[in-house]
């Protein structure tokens, strides 16, 4: 795992975000342009910084720029949580 970039964006729209077989698992609704996938990465950074959630992005050793997933850590008093 490691930190979202820029450029996963629209990595992971293809690879997921925009399938709705996939979100209908999560928390959100599938993605209709790359836009949105893009606009998610900010976010991202800014709750690493704020300490509020760890999203990581999820890839193969063999292949580290090309994202598979992702995996966002919430902390919840003393319990922890992920989507």
């Amino acid at each position: 795992a490691r930190l979202p970039r820029e450029t996963d964006a629209a990595l992971l729209f293809a690879a997921y975000t925009q399938d709705a077989r996939v979100t209908r698992h999560l928390q959100w609704q599938p993605h209709r342009a790359v836009a949105e996938a893009v606009a998610v990465i900010p976010d991202c950074l800014a709750a690493i910084q704020a300490g509020s959630r760890f999203p990581y992005v999820l890839a193969t050793r063999e292949h580290p720029d090309m994202p598979i997933g992702m995996l966002d850590v919430r902390v919840h008093g003393e319990l922890l949580g992920s989507c």
